[in-house]
């Protein structure tokens, strides 16, 4: 995805690598796929409506609460946020030198 990012339809590598993503995508939906299938198969609509939004409340407060103990300090992840895009684009240009 990070390869994609940056780049545009008007850019030659765009084609391949967009079905490459969807490839990956496609591939990790197979795997996965009982997983995801099992409790759309088990429960009512409503039902994983409700599980859903019970996700998506548990994903807000978990952003917004921090554990106490470490509430003045930067997560570990914001800090290195940034870290995996800036290797995709170095080997990107490095890769492009050549």
């Amino acid at each position: 995805m990070r390869l994609v990012e940056g780049l545009g339809p008007q850019d030659a590598r765009f084609e391949r690598l967009l079905a490459t993503l969807l490839h990956a995508v496609r591939q990790h939906l197979r795997e996965a796929g009982p997983a995801v299938t099992r409790p759309r198969n088990r429960y009512p609509a409503d039902r994983l409506r409700e599980l859903g939004q019970d996700v998506r409340e548990g994903r807000r407060a978990a952003d917004s609460l921090p554990h106490p103990a470490i509430a003045g300090r930067t997560p570990p992840n914001a800090l290195l946020r940034t870290g995996p895009g800036f290797v995709d684009r170095v080997r990107a240009t490095l890769t492009s030198v050549h």
